[in-house]
């Protein structure tokens, strides 16, 4: 596999740098989701969700005189927390502040608003969905529980132009007394779809699919107000797709299934500037390797492009976003038997690739999110060697200077 070959010396407890725009942040990337975005002055921002217990510095042992101080003690060491870092455009962290989110034993997903606030979206160790706002500064300005005990599993979070969110994700049947949003299922698992208002009140939540297990993975709101949503449906051994559209209430307009594909994993959804739609997929080839496939298609389901970009080594595109010229900037991973890289790749409007390169060394590297930045150029966060990694590039997708 060829490699871009990274040399990256730390200079503090928290961050590494080098003359590229290339950040490690000193935390561990397992069971953390995170995002990149732009601000307004032109800084990059992240937010990190890490359990408590395992970022905290190990304390001397302390003995209690009674049960409800141990009690105490174990309640405030528990939960999540919240780190928002900002970084500027000489590479230098010049924010870095947490906040704990004391009541979430779990955080799903979280969405940035148009006013800079943080929208989180998690469940509590009774498996209870939970709601918090969070201004710029991270400060709770709200946090509450949206739902009872629910089955389910959370894959993404979108805002709407009104302000409302939609949760996506997937849910059991279950035959609670209690809650019967879910009593009744179309199969083993269905895509389930929560929409709460933008202080995290529950307005309504259905469940769609097919017969068999149905996954929502992601969802984007089209220009009329309609909701678009990709699902993974799987049967047996066979992996495929589901697209189907919602009205803005949560009926259901159509529904499309693949069949009789060669196994397909679904990674994302992007609303394109002429109000079509595009899928960015894996596909397994031959060989049995992961293949970077994408689909456009319109409002009424009509494919437009269906193409497998055929590479050497197993690629896949985890985020994709689109250029005003209606070029493309997807991240993802490269991987041989071997070893994993990052991956980042500029296409043009047909999915033809411009510039493909891969960034890494003998440690497992990857990219999850991409922004397109206000100067074209392109920021991605990832993982390198089990740490958050945030690399800026230029269009020609070399690390850009600092």
């Amino acid at each position: 596999m060829h490699y871009f070959i990274l040399t990256i010396f730390l200079i503090s407890s928290l961050f590494a740098k080098n003359s590229e725009f290339s950040i490690i942040i000193d935390k561990s990337s397992q069971n953390i989701f995170y995002d990149i975005s732009q601000s307004s002055s032109n800084m990059l921002s992240s937010a990190l969700f890490l359990k408590k217990e395992a970022q905290e510095e190990k304390k001397e042992p302390k003995t209690y005189t009674n049960a409800f101080d141990y009690l105490s003690s174990l309640s405030e060491s528990s939960g999540m927390k919240m780190q928002l870092i900002r970084i500027d455009d000489k590479a230098k962290i010049l924010f870095d502040k947490s906040t704990n989110l004391t009541n979430f034993d779990k955080v799903y997903t979280y969405t940035k608003t148009e006013q800079n606030e943080y929208i989180v979206i998690g469940s509590n160790t009774n498996n209870e969905l939970l709601y918090a706002k969070l201004n710029e500064n991270t400060e709770i300005i709200t946090s509450k529980t949206i739902s009872g005990t629910l089955q389910n599993k959370i894959n993404a979070l979108l805002s709407l132009k009104d302000g409302s969110l939609l949760i996506i994700g997937s849910s059991a049947t279950t035959k609670s007394q209690s809650y019967d949003l879910f009593n009744q299922g179309l199969g083993l698992n269905d895509i389930y779809i929560l929409k709460i208002s933008k202080d995290g009140t529950l307005l309504w939540g259905k469940k769609y699919g097919t017969q068999y297990d149905d996954n929502g993975i992601d969802a984007i709101e089209a220009s009329d107000g309609t909701i678009v949503v990709l699902g993974q449906t799987n049967h047996e051994k066979q992996h495929g797709i589901t697209t189907l559209r919602l009205t803005p209430d949560g009926d259901q307009i159509w529904i499309n299934h693949s069949k009789n594909e060669k196994n397909t994993t679904a990674n994302k959804i992007v609303a394109l500037k002429n109000g079509n739609f595009l899928l960015s997929l894996s596909v397994e080839d031959e060989m049995s390797k992961e293949q970077i496939r994408l689909i456009k298609f319109d409002i009424h389901k009509n494919i437009l492009l269906d193409k497998v970009i055929a590479t050497r080594y197993a690629s896949v595109l985890k985020d994709i976003k689109e250029y005003a010229n209606g070029q493309f900037a997807g991240v993802g991973y490269v991987k041989d038997k071997e070893d994993t890289d990052a991956l980042a790749v500029m296409l043009d409007k047909n999915f033809n690739i411009l510039a493909q390169e891969h960034y890494g060394d003998i440690a497992y590297d990857t990219f999850e999110k991409v922004s397109i930045l206000k100067n074209g150029q392109i920021a991605a966060i990832g993982t390198k060697a089990n740490k958050i990694w945030v690399v800026k590039l230029d269009k020609n997708l070399s690390i850009a200077g600092k």
